[in-house]
């Protein structure tokens, strides 16, 4: 009986040890920062053109400057042309991603009976999308040109079309 209870003692005393548990303490912790906005202030416009029976294309850039590359669309200036201008807010300092619409995703469309349509293509940012950062104060003008292409003939109307510009932190 005796070799019994002390092979339980035994074997309980390499139980406890075997079994053992420590602990430590870790924190959680996070940071929120402001989040981060863009709004549209003005909107791309490409103002009064003429085709003149060659294909050609007119041109906004981040300047509000439009441009006729080839010469051969005529440039009206009864309406101003702009660029797009948003405003970007969000944590100073902080860098965030500006995404622009890719070539062959924007349209221009007329309405009516017989709808006619304008690509837009070479959308181009002030600053330049890709990654950027926000200034201290956590403010930030963008700006967005691009350009139409123009057929020779093309059908006269009012041509419009949506597009988004993205950002997010990075």
């Amino acid at each position: 009986m005796k070799k019994l209870l002390l092979s339980a003692i035994v074997i309980l005393g390499f139980t406890a040890v075997s079994f053992g548990q420590l602990s430590a303490t870790a924190n959680a912790s996070a940071l929120v920062v402001v989040p981060l906005k863009i709004v549209k202030g003005t909107d791309l416009n490409f103002g009064v053109i003429a085709p003149s029976g060659n294909v050609g294309s007119v041109m906004v850039n981040t300047s509000n400057v439009r441009t006729s590359p080839t010469g051969s669309i005529q440039l009206i200036g009864t309406v101003a042309a702009t660029a797009a201008a948003f405003t970007v807010t969000g944590q100073g300092s902080y860098n965030y991603s500006i995404t622009l619409p890719t070539d062959g995703n924007v349209t221009l469309t007329t309405g009516g009976d017989t709808p006619s349509t304008m690509a837009v293509t070479g959308f181009n940012s002030n600053p330049a999308s890709g990654t950027e950062t926000l200034p201290t104060g956590g403010t930030q003008a963008l700006s967005v040109g691009a350009t139409i292409a123009v057929a020779a003939t093309q059908a006269p109307g009012s041509y419009s079309a949506t597009f988004d510009v993205t950002v997010a932190y990075n």
